[in-house]
């Protein structure tokens, strides 16, 4: 359980696509993750792939599944535009144009079946800025995508599912 006023370590989170939607959307997991987002020492960041993954996932949402209307969909795209503009969520890079770490995407595509925003995830884990961590201060990676968590246990990476429920310290 999250005790924010007693608890203010410095954390990393990493956000993917999943993650991204139960802040904008009403969904299993979305107030717990609500409740550490809102933390003052707490940071998180993603990449700027899966928030284009996120904005196609509210179309899928509007058009194809019709579970939110036009007015949600417009209100959660600006949502989702205001944390990044605000640095709520931050953006990671390798510092290198990703033709360079091509061979090592089409690797980690091969060898767990996932896609391409997943595999540059696990690279940007792996060797972006976050990567420098140590400890306590390692990213954690917050997804409810079961074949990510179980890549991140196998590269031992320490995730968290929102719909599982709160963030343990």
């Amino acid at each position: 359980m999250v005790e924010l006023e007693k608890n203010n370590m410095t954390r990393f989170f990493w956000l993917d696509t999943s993650a991204l939607i139960k802040l904008i959307i009403n969904e299993k997991g979305s107030k717990d993750l609500e409740k550490i987002f809102n933390h003052p020492t707490y940071f998180f960041y993603s990449t700027e792939f899966c928030v284009y993954e996120c904005y196609s996932a509210l179309k899928r949402k509007l058009f194809r599944e019709k579970s939110i209307d036009g007015e949600k969909y417009l209100r959660s795209i600006f949502m989702m535009m205001s944390y990044v503009e605000n640095n709520q969520v931050r953006f990671s890079d390798i510092g290198e144009d990703y033709s360079v770490i091509f061979n090592e995407t089409k690797q980690i595509i091969e060898e767990y079946s996932m896609d391409f925003i997943d595999a540059v995830q696990f690279i940007l884990l792996s060797k972006g800025l976050l990567s420098k961590l140590a400890g306590e201060s390692r990213p954690v990676l917050v997804t409810s995508d079961k074949n990510m968590i179980k890549v991140a246990k196998y590269k031992n990476i320490e995730t968290w599912n929102p719909e599982e429920g709160e963030f343990n310290i």
